[in-house]
């Protein structure tokens, strides 16, 4: 496995802690995480070879928007 799936792998991983702390501490840490992940995405969007990473952040976003519109 080359060092970018590796890093790809831990940035998902990031990703789903990030998304279960969010949903455990509420609609505050939910609205600062969606801005985490809009910082995130402008910052992959500059690099090249990032579309999978785009989906996770999208994926992510998704989760988070159906907590809070569940909340």
């Amino acid at each position: 496995m080359d060092s970018v799936e590796v890093m790809r792998a831990e940035l998902a991983e990031a990703l789903v802690r990030m998304v279960n702390v969010t949903i455990e501490n509420g609609r505050a840490d939910a609205e600062l995480a969606l801005e985490c992940l809009d910082v995130m995405r402008a910052l992959a969007i500059r690099r090249p070879n990032t579309d999978d990473f785009l989906t996770d952040i999208s994926a992510a976003e998704w989760i988070i928007l159906k907590y809070l519109a569940g909340a």
